[in-house]
C-alpha cells in the first residue's frame, strides 16, 4: 500500500468511527427520513477494514500469523473494555444475577446478551462481521493472487441475500450463538469490496466508479418505489435488503470517487486531518466507549432528550466526543501492551 493511499484510507476510517459517534448522538435521527441517508457511510467502515486487512495478510509471514493478530486486534479492546465495565458496575453496589459458564462464554464470542451488559454495547456487531471476515478472508485472499475477481464472490452472495431478504424476511434463520450471520455475510461484503479495491487502480477508474454508483442508486431506488419500502434507512439496517445494501456500496463508491476533493480538504484543513487520524489510530477505543458516555451523561448530567434545545444538545456532543477521545488512548496503549504481552508468549519477535 503507497504512503498516499495508506493515508487517505485511515483518515477514512477515522472519518467513519467519528461519523458513528455522531449518528449514536442523534445525527441521523434529525431530519428523517432524509437525515438516515448518512447511514450509507457505515459501509465505508468495514471498506476501509477489508482494504487494510488484506494488504496486513500479504506482509504476515503465514495464515496463523495473520489470524493470530486479526483476532487479538479485535478482541481485546473488548474484553478490557468489558472487563473495566464489569468491576465498575460492581463497585457501584451491582450484581450480575445471570453471571454462569454460557454468561462467560457469550462474552467470549462477543455476543453478550443486551440485559446482561454493564452498559449498552450494542455496537459490538461490527467485531462480530470483522471476526466472521477475518476468519474466511485468508481463502479468499489465496486465491486472489492469481484472480482478483475471487474477492467479488462475497459480494455477488450478499447481493443475492439482500434481495431475498427484500421479499422474504428470512434474516431470523441465520442466529447462531448471538450472532447474526445473514448480517455478517452483508456487512462483510462491504469488506470484500475494500480488499478488492486494494487490488485494483481505483484512482484510475473514476470512470467505472461512477457507473456502479449510478447502477447501485438505480436498483435501490427502484426497489423503494416498487415495494412501498420504508424509506428510512436505518429501519432496513439490522438486516439489510435490496433498498439498503446497494446504498452501502453506492457510500463506499461516492468516497473513492471524490478521493481528490475529500484529500484537499484534509491537506488544508489541517485539524480535522489530526482529528481524523487520531480516531483513526484509537478506533477500536472510541467505536467501544462513547456509548458508556452517552448513558453517562444522560443520566449523571440529565442531558437525555436534548433535540429540543440546540445549546444543551451541543453540550452534550461534545462532551461525549471529548470524552470517548481521551478515554481511548489508555484502551489503545492497555491494548497494545496485552498484545504484545501475549505475543511474547506464544513467542512472537515482533
Amino acid at each position: 500500500m503507497n504512503a498516499v493511499d495508506s493515508l487517505y484510507i485511515n483518515r477514512l476510517r477515522g472519518a467513519s468511527i467519528l461519523r458513528v459517534v455522531l449518528g449514536h448522538l442523534g445525527l441521523g435521527w434529525v431530519l428523517l427520513p432524509y437525515s438516515s441517508y448518512i447511514g450509507i457511510f457505515l459501509s465505508v467502515l468495514f471498506f476501509c477494514s477489508g482494504y487494510i486487512f488484506i494488504y496486513l495478510f500479504y506482509k504476515s509471514p503465514s495464515i496463523k500469523d495473520y489470524l493470530v493478530d486479526r483476532a487479538l486486534g479485535i478482541l481485546t479492546p473488548f474484553y478490557i473494555i468489558y472487563l473495566f465495565a464489569i468491576i465498575i458496575y460492581l463497585l457501584l453496589g451491582n450484581s450480575i444475577d445471570n453471571f454462569s459458564l454460557k454468561y462467560v462464554l457469550q462474552i467470549l464470542a462477543v455476543a453478550p446478551d443486551i440485559k446482561d451488559m454493564p452498559y449498552p454495547l450494542g455496537q459490538i456487531w461490527y467485531l462480530r462481521v470483522l471476526i466472521f471476515c477475518a476468519l474466511i478472508s485468508p481463502l479468499f485472499f489465496m486465491l486472489a493472487k492469481k484472480n482478483k475477481y475471487v474477492l467479488l464472490f462475497p459480494v455477488v452472495i450478499a447481493t443475492a441475500f439482500a434481495a431475498i431478504q427484500t421479499g422474504y424476511k428470512f434474516h431470523r434463520n441465520f442466529f447462531y450463538f448471538g450472532h447474526n450471520l445473514l448480517q455478517e455475510i452483508l456487512y462483510g461484503a462491504y469488506f470484500f469490496i475494500g480488499s478488492f479495491l486494494y487490488l485494483a487502480d481505483w484512482r484510475n477508474k473514476k470512470g467505472t466508479i461512477t457507473f456502479f454508483l449510478i447502477l447501485c442508486i438505480l436498483v435501490s431506488f427502484v426497489t423503494v418505489g416498487l415495494l412501498d419500502l420504508n424509506l428510512n434507512l436505518g429501519y432496513h439496517s439490522y438486516a439489510p435488503n435490496l433498498y439498503y445494501f446497494p446504498l452501502g456500496v453506492a457510500g463506499i463508491l461516492l468516497v473513492l470517487l471524490f478521493s481528490n476533493q475529500l484529500e484537499w480538504c484534509f491537506s488544508n484543513f489541517k485539524y480535522m486531518a489530526k482529528l481524523l487520524d487520531f480516531c483513526s489510530k484509537h478506533s477500536y477505543g472510541i467505536y467501544l466507549n462513547h456509548s458508556f458516555f452517552i448513558v453517562f451523561y444522560e443520566y449523571a448530567f440529565g442531558l437525555k432528550g436534548v433535540f429540543s434545545s440546540p445549546l444543551l444538545a451541543f453540550i452534550k456532543v461534545v462532551l461525549v466526543v471529548a470524552s470517548s477521545l481521551i478515554f481511548a488512548v489508555p484502551i489503545t496503549l492497555l491494548s497494545r501492551k496485552v498484545v504484545n504481552f501475549l505475543k511474547g508468549l506464544r513467542g512472537d519477535k515482533k
